[in-house]
């Protein structure tokens, strides 16, 4: 009986397990990234433009930054990036993590530190994009269910 014991091993997490942490963790950090670059808006840099959706109403911004943006910019800045970079051959790690999170940034142009607040963001969600892709779940779907929360937070706590 002592034998058995001390053969045994812990299974391995199921997938789903381990998708779920890299998903909660992936939006802990984006949320980190907001108040951190939201500190730096307010306290160090004052008095720059900020995203014009706040300028609308609750109902527009939760339909444009829940439900839109999140659909959209998912399908240009990660399904149809990471599809182009891999259709030109560009199967480099860290290039295809890099190159669409740098053009979600530049996206966001509404002031540099807002541009470098949003690469930040575009690296946490292309990286789960990519670790979703590579281990055969629904990337669009798990990156876009990321950015309605993460925007969604922000409308609802943050502002």
């Amino acid at each position: 009986m002592d034998n058995q014991l001390a053969e045994y091993t812990e299974p391995a997490p199921p997938q789903n397990i381990k998708l779920v942490k890299v998903f909660t963790l992936c939006l802990i950090l984006s949320i980190a990234n907001g108040y951190f670059f939201n500190y730096l808006s307010t306290y160090v840099f004052p008095g720059l433009e900020g995203n014009p959706i706040d300028k609308e109403s609750i109902q527009e911004q939760l339909f444009l930054a829940v439900l839109i943006a999140p659909l959209l910019e998912t399908l240009v800045y990660q399904y149809a990036s990471n599809k182009l970079l891999l259709k030109l051959r560009i199967s480099n790690y860290y290039l295809l993590l890099f190159i669409p999170a740098v053009l979600f940034g530049l996206s966001h142009y509404y002031n540099p530190l807002y541009i470098v607040a949003m690469l930040v963001g575009g690296t946490i969600m292309n990286y789960l994009y990519l670790y979703c892709h590579t281990n055969g779940h629904k990337a669009f779907w798990w990156v876009a269910l990321l950015h309605a929360l993460y925007n969604l937070y922000g409308i609802v706590f943050v502002q």
